[in-house]
């Protein structure tokens, strides 16, 4: 299913495993963080906060991250050095279809 039709809890698990978070039972309804903490698994297609998270995970990995409005679909986010771009009518999902479109391109 391409990242631009999947549902919001969906689209949050498929993140959250790019970012290195673990499913910690087969309903998926579990997660540990990156650090293997089990956390709630966090709303980045809906929370700009938490979509903001992901900001901060790729600079810490130096690489830089532009979100711009207005783009086509509202808003863009480009992960520059990873040349992944996402596009989404808030800037949550912009930054979520980036992430997804890095992880076919890198991990």
């Amino acid at each position: 299913m391409p990242s631009d039709t999947l549902p919001g809890r969906v689209l949050d698990a498929k993140v959250a495993s790019v970012l290195g978070w673990a499913r910690t039972e087969r309903t998926g309804l579990r997660w540990n963080d990156p650090e293997g903490k089990p956390a709630p698994l966090p709303h980045y297609s809906t929370d700009l906060a938490a979509a903001w998270q992901i900001i901060e995970h790729f600079t810490a990995k130096q690489i830089p991250v532009q979100v711009s409005w207005p783009a086509p679909g509202g808003w863009a986010c480009l992960l520059c050095g990873l040349r992944a771009v996402g596009n989404g009518a808030t800037a949550q999902l912009a930054i979520c279809r980036a992430v997804l479109a890095a992880n076919w391109l890198t991990f």
